[in-house]
């Protein structure tokens, strides 16, 4: 083999690296979010206080914990006693049921 062709297999080499990091992190933020950071905050499991802050998504008509992965859209910051005043869900991924 020629140094020219161990360019190019170096090179590809490179490419296949590049792209299969690229598909993974793709995966990783669009398809598997809940696990992408599980020690993140919107994987918190304590109880919501009262003064907790949590964010109410216009899109998809519930409040989120602050750093939840699934927080989209338009959103307004309330504090927890308010969004569970309102005929609003908590999120079912970072505010689990009771």
């Amino acid at each position: 083999m020629n140094a020219s062709k161990i360019v190019i297999w170096v090179v590809v080499a490179a490419i296949v690296v590049f792209v299969a990091i690229k598909a993974f992190d793709l995966f990783r933020e669009n398809i598997a979010p809940e696990i992408a950071d599980p020690t993140g905050e919107a994987a918190e499991t304590s109880p919501l206080r009262d003064d907790s802050p949590v964010f109410i998504t216009f899109d998809d008509n519930y409040y989120h914990r602050t750093g939840c992965k699934f927080i989209s859209g338009p959103k307004e910051k309330v504090v927890f006693s308010v969004a569970r005043q309102q005929d609003i869900a908590p999120c079912p991924r970072c505010i689990p049921a009771e």
